[in-house]
């Protein structure tokens, strides 16, 4: 059970960490500024995405949770991708800034989206 407790504190952790480094890259897009460090844009990101990953996929594994199975996991799955995709609209270069900035508040909505459906496990509001 320590395990589990562990995994499952690192994995709230890293989305912790994501959605913080997520809004301080929003608050640099809103203001319609470019992102000023490498490591901010790519680097940092990149190394929490497969921190959530990884310990997701652990989490997911221990408990014998599919999409198959289980209609709220696979809800999440789908949230996850639109919430990468608006992730995408916000910072990429080939969108106007008014696009960027509805993309972040997306992707900051379906987040509070996916983490009410992860703590209800409830899909019939969406």
């Amino acid at each position: 059970m320590l395990g589990l407790t562990w995994l499952l504190t690192l994995h709230i952790g890293f989305v912790s960490m994501m959605t913080s480094v997520f809004l301080w890259r929003f608050f640099y897009v809103w203001q319609g500024h470019v992102i000023p460090y490498t490591w901010l844009k790519r680097g940092l990101p990149d190394v929490i995405d497969v921190g959530v990953l990884l310990s997701g996929v652990s989490l997911a594994v221990h408990f014998s949770i599919t999409p198959w199975d289980d209609a709220w996991f696979a809800m999440k799955l789908l949230l996850v991708l639109l919430y990468i995709a608006m992730g995408f609209v916000c910072f990429s270069a080939r969108f106007s800034l008014s696009t960027k900035r509805m993309g972040g508040v997306a992707a900051m909505a379906l987040l509070l989206v996916i983490v009410w459906l992860v703590i209800t496990k409830n899909i019939s509001f969406v």
